[in-house]
């Protein structure tokens, strides 16, 4: 028979049920805040606190803003908008750049964590163009119906 924590009235003791409606609730999974324009992770607020951000937002951040081969350490990871924007017809730009997001981000779709509401097109300085990414992060939305989140990339 072994020792409990509390004593007894012998070489064995007590331990109480632990009542599991005392516990704290529970913390969901935070990450740090990446800032596309500056291509960093923001690290901290004007009072010196970490911003943070739901870890499926930086996910999506993350692969939008990224193109394929700027990184090092995973030269697949990213879109391939620059290359769609470069060898693509204007008048077919706004279909493959639709086709190119919903790519990039269809495990996340799969898995339930995002739902791709729209993305629009628009043309830029200098012959460049503007993808306005509207997406739902269905985790952090308890009743399935989240406010989309817009996410510009420029290309």
């Amino acid at each position: 028979m072994g020792a409990g924590t509390f004593p007894a009235f012998g070489p064995a003791g007590f331990d109480p049920v632990y009542n599991p409606a005392s516990a704290a609730p529970p913390i969901s999974a935070r990450a740090l805040k990446y800032d596309p324009s500056i291509r960093q992770f923001v690290l901290l607020d004007e009072r010196g606190n970490a911003i943070d951000v739901d870890p499926v937002d930086q996910i999506v951040a993350i692969r939008l803003t990224t193109f394929v081969g700027q990184s090092g350490s995973q030269p697949t990871l990213g879109t391939r908008l620059l290359q769609i924007t470069a060898s693509t017809a204007p008048d077919r730009i706004p279909q493959a750049a639709r086709s190119e997001v919903a790519r990039v981000l269809s495990d996340l779709v799969a898995s339930g964590d995002v739902r791709l509401v729209s993305v629009n097109t628009f043309n830029g300085e200098n012959g460049r163009y503007i993808f306005t990414v509207s997406y739902a992060n269905l985790r952090t939305a308890p009743d399935r119906s989240p406010v989309a989140t817009n996410l510009e990339v420029a290309a």
